[in-house]
């Protein structure tokens, strides 16, 4: 009995405790962390220089970006692509210097030593020229020095390129088990002797010698406007960002910055793309374009007041870097230099550094691939053909064992959608000398694969492939299609270097898409982790608006940045963005996704009632902290502290877009909101439509405001409460079991207890008798 008792006592004890803990939900258990009223706001970092790799003559290969590799016999080959410095002449004197290493293995191979070593050669080539034969006549490591002849150092790549080849021949090996293996080391090496030269300010080529690509001189470009820039100004500096995002894939920064955050270092140290009226600038007057400028703008004689004019020199400051001003005499005429710019596709006047934009035309409502008007679409909807050609595809062939792709891109017209599966009917020929077991096509779109093509010999003259695209598979604005094929010789004693191995894709191959005007309201899926989706849709981005304040150049930095991953996700083929200031925010906001940048107070748009029932976290007027209601613990937040807000939402004058507000209590806040949008590391942990941004720390935040708890919200934000101390908005709440079960084990303790007394009692009647 003693024992039972002692059980039922650590059982109450045990379920005491368990009851006095706080009950919380699974959707509750994720919050802020409390943060600290002492934390200092950092200087906000405009522009960052890269350094330059190297300048001296001798590049190894691993700086070009290739890495150890090992080829296999009998035949083989390895190529590199050598992108040098739009700065660098090449001089006398070239050499290539390869670290390698032969293997051989297999019973044909001797051991004794008097018996002659002979595993085959390789052939060294630069720009197609012949270099050197070199004989594999020894086994294990060896270093060659070959002179580049004169004749050699002529690109013969569109791009300028120098392409570096070594081909390996051990034909030897065919008809015996032996094997040549031949490892190129990462440490084989180019002497290229070289003087730094002037770029060239030829317009035609650009974005050359601006964005190059070479591993030997990191880009570095810097986008100015003026220090008073106007809305289209404004504007036209975004178009150059997005087009600029598009270029280089993101894999520089490239800062949009007011003149007046221009310093002497980063003047000095990168190509300068100046957009605005130029006589809003004073760095332009330094510069010696062709046509040079004045007070009242630009004076050449062929331009018109309202024409764009784009020009490139030499700049004054460095005379490595070149300075490109996209302008105008007034803001009409700098959005034309600016949406010039953005085709990628610059026509020179008679001096080659100026070109003159008269007129833009925008590209075809819908679409310039399937080239559809609205009255061509039926309601019951049709198929679409088109040809590769007509997409602007032409016959290709390659050569060589592995695999090599193709793309092309497919616009799908915004207020359409399919209603079936289309296809993709590919023409081709290929080698017949395939091992047709593991040769084969692969046809991709959007990355998703959507059908393989197998060959034989029945394919090899005049093959038809056809794969279907699932309904779905296409998405509204651009689609990629990439062709893959897989080309594996039936012997390994197949000369690839005889061009006996290789693969045509020919322009005549076709697209079919059937469409329909799109039925009902789409879905549109807000979700800050993939905010790049919804606001895409264009492949011109021609429905989105940017709302920056005229006097923050610090929201026009972090907008750069936006407009930059914007460009790099869509890769448009012409730019048609808006910019806006706040008070002009009403002549878009009916027929345009919105991206608002800066400090809450600036933006009057957040204070209209319309907004009000949708937005996540609603800002109390003049506060540059929002409204948390319906987080599990407030805190009291000085106004002073920096931090930064994202949040998502649908448009009340336009349930098909959307809202972005890239917000911050302090530039430095703007600035971490548009790092955690920007860069993939934080975006990935995003979600949902409402985010609190503390430098690298995210808190996603339920945006859920109920009426509960948006009073409290409201006192723990207000600007006189600087206490960091947090409290909790609702007092948790215990389930009502748990008191039937204390009134239970209550009910059965009073039992045993008398229980125990009783029979104690018995006890000690029985000791006496």
């Amino acid at each position: 009995m003693v024992r039972l008792v002692r059980v039922f006592l650590l059982f109450s004890v045990a379920l005491g405790l368990f009851a006095s803990l706080p009950m919380v939900s699974q959707a509750a258990r994720t919050s802020l962390n409390p943060i600290s009223a002492t934390t200092a706001a950092a200087p906000l970092n405009q522009a960052t220089v890269t350094p330059v790799v190297t300048d001296s003559d001798t590049v190894t290969f691993a700086q070009l970006g290739a890495r150890e590799d090992s080829m296999e016999g009998p035949f083989n080959a390895r190529y590199i692509n050598i992108r040098l410095p739009n700065t660098w002449k090449l001089e006398p004197g070239a050499a290539i210097t390869l670290d390698f290493e032969t293997f051989v293995s297999g019973s044909a191979v001797s051991s004794e030593e008097n018996v002659q070593f002979f595993a085959g050669s390789m052939d060294v080539q630069f720009n197609n020229v012949q270099l050197e034969r070199i004989f594999l006549d020894r086994s294990g490591p060896r270093q060659v020095t070959i002179p580049i002849s004169a004749t050699a150092y002529t690109s013969t790549r569109i791009d300028g390129a120098h392409t570096l080849g070594i081909l390996l021949d051990a034909g030897l090996n065919c008809g015996n088990d032996s094997q040549t293996s031949v490892i190129i080391r990462a440490t084989s090496s180019l002497k290229l002797p070289h003087t730094l030269g002037t770029l060239s300010t030829d317009v035609k080529q650009l974005p050359r010698p601006i964005f190059q690509d070479s591993p030997l001189e990191p880009d570095v470009a810097t986008i100015i406007v003026p220090n008073n820039a106007s809305a289209a100004e404004l504007e036209a500096g975004l178009i150059v960002a997005a087009k600029v995002g598009s270029i280089t894939s993101s894999r520089i920064q490239v800062p949009l910055i007011a003149e007046s955050v221009l310093s002497p270092t980063l003047r000095t140290e990168s190509h300068l793309i100046f957009v605005g009226q130029a006589a809003n600038f004073e760095n332009l007057d330094a510069v010696d374009f062709a046509e040079g400028s004045g007070a009242e703008g630009f004076n050449l004689s062929e331009a018109q007041a309202a024409d764009g004019i784009i020009q490139m020199a030499t700049s004054p400051w460095n005379q490595q870097r070149v300075v490109l001003a996209l302008s105008g005499n007034d803001d009409e005429g700098v959005i034309k230099a600016a949406k010039a710019f953005s085709t990628g596709n610059i026509r020179a006047s008679s001096e080659p550094s100026i070109a003159v934009v008269a007129e833009v035309n925008s590209p075809d409502v819908l679409t310039k691939t399937l080239n559809l008007q609205i009255t061509d679409v039926p309601s019951t909807g049709l198929t679409v053909e088109r040809s590769f050609r007509s997409l602007g595809f032409e016959t290709v062939s390659e050569f060589g064992i592995g695999g090599h792709t193709f793309e092309l891109n497919v616009d799908m017209p915004s207020g359409y959608e399919m209603n079936d599966d289309g296809y993709i009917e590919v023409h081709f020929a290929h080698s017949a000398l395939l091992d047709y077991s593991v040769s084969a096509m692969m046809v991709r779109v959007n990355d998703r694969p959507a059908g393989s093509i197998r060959f034989d010999d029945t394919t090899a003259q005049n093959g038809v492939g056809r794969v279907p695209i699932a309904r779905g598979n296409l998405n509204v604005g651009r689609n990629r299609i990439t062709i893959s094929a897989n080309l594996i010789p039936n012997t390994p004693c197949v000369d690839p270097n005889l061009a006996g191995i290789w693969y045509t894709l020919r322009a005549d191959s076709m697209i079919g898409i059937p469409v329909r005007a799109t039925r009902g309201r789409s879905v549109v899926l807000r979700n800050l982790a993939t905010f790049l989706e919804p606001l895409t849709i264009s492949n011109t981005l021609k429905n989105l608006a940017f709302v920056v304040p005229s006097d923050d150049p610090a929201s026009w930095t972090v907008a750069g940045q936006l407009a930059t991953a914007l460009g790099d996700s869509l890769d448009p083929a012409f730019v048609e963005l808006r910019a806006v200031n706040p008070e002009q925010v009403a002549s878009v906001q009916a027929n345009h996704d919105l991206i608002l940048v800066g400090q809450a107070p600036d933006h009057a748009i957040l204070q209209d009632p319309a907004l009000q029932p949708i937005i996540p976290a609603p800002f109390a007027q003049g506060s540059k902290h929002p409204t948390l209601g319906n987080s599990r613990v407030v805190y009291r937040i000085p106004a002073e502290l920096s931090l930064g807000y994202l949040e998502f939402m649908r448009s009340p004058w336009n349930e098909q877009r959307s809202i972005l507000a890239v917000l911050g209590s302090t530039d430095q806040g703007v600035q971490w909101s548009g790092n955690a949008l920007t860069t993939s590391r934080l975006r990935t942990r995003l979600n949902g439509s409402l985010a609190i941004v503390n430098d690298q720390q995210i808190s996603v935040e339920d945006p859920t405001v109920t009426g509960d708890t948006a009073g409290i919200a409201n006192d723990a934000l207000g600007e006189n409460q600087d206490d960091p101390i947090y409290r909790e908005v609702i007092p948790p709440t215990k389930p009502e079991w748990i008191l039937y079960a204390i009134a239970g084990l209550l009910v059965v303790m009073v039992i045993i207890s008398v229980i125990v007394i009783i029979q104690a009692a018995r006890k000690r009647k029985q000791r006496r008798i």
